[in-house]
């Protein structure tokens, strides 16, 4: 299990990646959204608000979900493996390692993490 460090590491990690991504594409959302990561093993609910292609406001909540428009949840080493390119998105949503409840244009925004 990563700690609780690892993991907040890592979620400034991906954050870093989406400010830096290229974000061209029509499809992405253009307008506010709510990012709600849960990670299961440690019992920590992250919030972020993502707004014209940045991430603003990562910040543990106490797993209140209502209203997040993009809802995560996986453990802290599936988190650790995603962003390191041990693991993919595909491959991790296949065998339940992550479980994602967004729609398909927020989607696309999970693409430019991993």
């Amino acid at each position: 299990m990563a700690s609780r460090a690892q993991v907040d590491r890592t979620l400034r990690k991906l954050v870093k990646r989406l400010d830096g991504a290229d974000l061209d594409d029509a499809d992405l959302p253009t307008d506010a959204r709510s990012i709600l990561c849960s990670i299961t093993d440690l019992e920590l609910d992250y919030r972020a608000d993502y707004a014209k292609g940045k991430i603003a406001k990562l910040r543990i909540v106490d797993g209140d979900d209502a209203g997040a428009d993009v809802k995560i949840s996986l453990s802290s080493d599936e988190l650790v493996n995603l962003a390191d390119g041990k693991s993919s998105l595909p491959m991790a949503l296949l065998f339940g390692r992550i479980r994602v409840d967004a729609n398909a244009r927020d989607l696309l925004l999970l693409r430019q993490l991993f």
